[in-house]
């Protein structure tokens, strides 16, 4: 969430605890607040503190919704009650947290919420509870879906719940919290959009009766009839707002949408009610019925407080999953004849899109929203639809909420509150170069990009300059005729349409050595101790400040390896930092990570000490992977072993490899660890087996251990089972079909593949390299949204280098280069340097997993020839310890 008023840099990102707060609601309380309390604001909620603090950890609590106009007139009822009873509670902190509660992408599970009361007894909370139906018994909000309605109150709700925080954290940084049950077991409190009592809790105010048998329990009718003739069938997807389901029209059996708008609920800050926006919807899609270039509207009804729109079901798939699943731009095997066939059908799509938006347009009528996933194409046929009509409006007589879609809207229109016809131009422009191009969100960044984008795609694929012109124009700031451009469309030709060449320009390792010099820069420039919470800019994903993947330590890692040295202030900081600090085990997220750099920096006594900290860490032995778990812990034991010699760390190391073994799950073919309670087990280099093998690879060349290595060969056989036509699913699950499979080197094949290529490294096994020869096509590619290590360009450059390197293939390290080639979309320029993009966002990164650090490392290691680097020992695998001089006989 960024802060609306204090950006100090509009490309860094602010966490929202560093948001500067109003203190409208504030100045109500301290107006009326007594003596002996206390407030405290943080940026999300207000608590107010009594003389005596509530002791207890758990039990029934108290919630109270408001509208935006009733919200103070509801606060000082509420105190005021709440202090009578000696009872603490806490408050939505001000107007724009209260906003983001009743709006529309808020968790159900927290909407509406806008007082939260902590009674210290039931008796208090029964009389609490009796009081405040009185006191607010004028007054309507939203329901909150967690909870119970008090009597008939519309603003009064009730649930069991902590009111301590009992948390528990899990090995990737995620939390939940906890209560104790009737036995002071720790479980989960669990925070549903529904009302729940965990089974030991009885509703004081509403019994539930619990049948004795089975022929007492009433028998639930096997359909719901909705609104005289429809039946839902499934839920599409939820949000705050109200559900979508898909339905059925029992007069015909034809399959229909099931639309929901909740009262009181907004599409955004500032937004209208959702039942307002959602009639409007309906009276839309009437009035263009005619065109047939939308779901026609079957009806619009109330049942109980809530709107519903049904509407006809199209069957297709959105313009985004089109894209991903069709295009050949991302194909690094396409032959000019599939390219050919692409820019046919899509600059199709095209013209029938900009038809489209010149039929909306002629009945005034802004869509507002254009965007890859607001259009559906129609399989076989491949015409177009338009859904989700919330941010549409018609020009002079209606309004709508200023929604659009984050990289589709031009520079400034967050700034106004409605949309207007230009906007949708220039959504459709950025349409247009999204299915040419690998990233249009770029644009938000990259004032540049258009013109590095489409000059890139018309030297590589020979696209006509007509496509370009046409992008250009919807681009511009002066309205064109959508018409005409659909025309001159529609005339090109791509006869000419050349495959993705090999080669680069003769001069590119220059340009490549300029730009890892220019993101050493920015980074550099960007570092600083004066707050302790953004030494670097922040990355969007970053769960831990101190942590490898979106944290200090990647990029203080990527500097250390690139220059041999950091700077003495940041080099006090990291010691300092991790000497008190409680982190993760983990290699990626926590201690094990530090260890590493540490290890790099000659910081031996302080890596040991990280080290330490990883093994007698809690949760060491409940995840096995490379990234977050014992097999992360081992490889940076193994890495202090190199570094210092030391054998007991050895030992410690085998240890962990032999407890690996031990506990790895047989399959029909290969094995794995960490299955999960629903038999879903994570693939890949971070999460997956082959994570685990990379570190039973290193124990075995390390030991002579045959155990490590037919661990090390299972798993790898686990993942390399999994292997679909475009990489890897990130889970495999025995009964559920993968949707989306990847390439990349986080969790897709080229991760894997660079555990085989060790593997086969070792072995000389020649089963292994089909699999390598595929991984190599399909990690050769130049266009895709992201240019990270983990999940982008960065990481298939980084393995197509390892390719080369054991395999002494020149073809290999041409294809890296090209790889490289295409960062230049993915790193934004500054006057102090090179940056990234945060991942899919609109602000900047220097992380080591998705910015620029990962980036800068593998340019460097690609014009200077230099050694894997993403936590593998290769003078190990390959049997000399160049560290220690030790020899180690594989």
């Amino acid at each position: 969430m960024q802060n609306p008023g204090n950006l100090r840099n509009p490309d860094f990102y602010y966490p929202s605890e560093r948001r500067s707060f109003s203190r409208e609601y504030q100045e109500v309380i301290e107006s009326i607040l007594p003596k002996q309390w206390r407030i405290y604001p943080t940026h999300y909620w207000t608590q107010l503190v009594g003389p005596e603090r509530n002791l207890k950890v758990q039990g029934w609590k108290i919630h109270i919704s408001a509208t935006i106009d009733s919200a103070k007139q509801t606060l000082a009822i509420v105190a005021k009650r709440c202090w009578a009873m000696n009872t603490e509670f806490k408050f939505a902190t001000d107007p724009y947290i209260h906003h983001l509660l009743l709006s529309k992408n808020v968790r159900r599970q927290s909407g509406g919420k806008f007082m939260t009361i902590y009674p210290s007894s039931d008796e208090i909370f029964d009389d609490l509870l009796e009081l405040l139906h009185s006191d607010l018994r004028e007054f309507e909000g939203p329901y909150i879906l967690s909870d119970r309605q008090y009597k008939d109150s519309k603003v009064v709700f009730y649930r069991y719940g902590g009111f301590r925080p009992l948390e528990n954290t899990n090995v990737y940084g995620q939390t939940k919290l906890h209560i104790l049950n009737d036995e002071y077991e720790y479980i989960e409190d669990l925070r549903l959009p529904r009302f729940y009592t965990p089974e030991f809790v009885v509703d004081r105010h509403q019994p539930l009766s619990k049948p004795k048998n089975s022929s007492q329990a009433i028998k639930t009718p096997s359909t719901r009839i909705f609104g005289e003739f429809f039946e839902i069938e499934r839920v599409i997807k939820y949000s705050n707002a109200g559900g979508v389901y898909l339905g059925r029209d029992v007069r015909d059996g034809k399959k229909v949408v099931i639309k929901e708008a909740r009262p009181y609920i907004s599409y955004g800050i500032g937004g209208g009610d959702a039942r307002e926006q959602l009639r409007s919807e309906f009276e839309l899609l009437q009035r263009i019925s005619d065109l047939h270039v939308a779901p026609q509207p079957v009806a619009l009804f109330s049942a109980w407080e809530h709107l519903f729109l049904v509407e006809e079901y199209i069957e297709g798939v959105s313009l985004q999953q089109y894209i991903a699943e069709n295009s050949q731009i991302i194909v690094p095997s396409a032959t000019a004849a599939d390219l050919r066939a692409w820019f046919k059908s899509s600059t199709q799509i095209g013209v029938e899109l900009l038809r489209l938006a010149n039929a909306l347009h002629g009945k005034r009528i802004v869509f507002g929203d254009f965007s890859a996933n607001n259009v559906m194409i129609s399989p076989g046929t491949r015409k177009v639809f338009l859904v989700d009509f919330e941010s549409s409006f018609v020009l002079g007589s209606s309004t709508a909420p200023n929604l659009f879609t984050q990289g589709y809207a031009p520079p400034g229109r967050d700034e106004r509150d409605l949309a207007n016809v230009s906007d949708d131009q220039y959504a459709l422009g950025c349409i247009l170069l999204y299915m040419q191009a690998p990233s249009h969100i770029n644009m938000v960044l990259m004032p540049d990009y258009v013109d590095m984008a489409l000059q890139m795609v018309r030297a590589d694929f020979n696209i006509p300059s007509a496509y370009e012109e046409c992008v250009r124009d919807l681009l511009g700031s002066d309205l064109i005729d959508l018409g005409l451009c659909a025309d001159k469309l529609e005339e090109i030709s791509y006869d000419k349409i050349c495959s993705l060449p090999t080669s680069v320009p003769s001069d590119y390792l220059s340009v490549a050595t300029s730009q890892k010099v220019d993101c050493v820069n920015y980074m550099k420039a960007h570092f600083s101790i004066e707050e302790d919470w953004r030494i670097f800019p922040v990355d969007t994903e970053q769960v831990f400040q101190l942590s490898i993947d979106h944290g200090v330590l990647g990029t203080a890692y990527a500097l250390m390896k690139i220059e041999s040295d950091i700077c003495i202030e940041l080099r006090d900081w990291l010691i300092r930092a991790c000497t008190y600090s409680s982190p993760l085990p983990g290699l990626l997220n926590g201690a094990a990570g530090a260890a590493w750099l540490f290890d790099e920096m000659n910081c031996s006594l302080e890596a040991a000490a990280q080290l330490r900290h990883s093994l007698l860490h809690p949760l060491l032995y409940t995840n096995a992977s490379l990234g977050y778990g014992c097999a992360g812990v081992g490889m940076a034991l193994i890495h202090h072993w190199v570094k210092s010699g030391d054998g007991k760390i050895l030992h410690q190391a085998l240890r962990l490899a032999d407890n690996l073994c031990e506990s790895a799950v047989q399959q029909d073919v290969g094995c794995c660890w960490d299955v999960d309670a629903d038999h879903s087990v994570q693939l890949g280099l971070h999460k997956g087996a082959s994570g685990v093998a990379l570190f039973l690879l290193h124990a075995y060349a390390a030991s002579g251990v045959a155990e490590y290595l037919d661990h090390a060969i299972r798993g790898v056989e686990f993942d390399m089972d999994k292997e679909q036509a475009h990489g890897m699913p990130e889970v495999y699950h025995p009964d559920q079909a993968p949707h989306i499979s990847s390439p990349y080197l986080h969790s897709g094949m080229v991760g894997v593949a660079m555990v085989v290529l060790r593997l086969y490294g070792l072995t000389k096994d020649p089963r292994y390299l089909p699999f390598l020869r595929r991984a190599k096509v399909l990690a050769s590619q130049k266009y895709t949204v992201c240019g990270g290590i983990g999940l982008g360009l960065a990481g298939l450059g980084h393995f197509l280098l390892d390719f080369a390197d054991w395999f002494n293939d020149t073809e290999a390290l041409e294809l890296a280069t090209r790889v490289a080639q295409g960062l230049s979309l993915c790193l934004i320029r500054r006057p102090e340097g090179l940056a990234a993009p945060s991942h899919l966002g609109a602000t900047v990164s220097v992380s080591y997993l998705s910015g620029s650090a990962g980036m800068a490392l593998f340019l460097n290691r690609l014009v200077t020839n230099g050694e894997a680097f993403h936590f593998v020992i290769d003078s190990l695998l390959r049997g000399q310890c160049s560290s220690s001089g030790v020899h180690i006989q594989a």
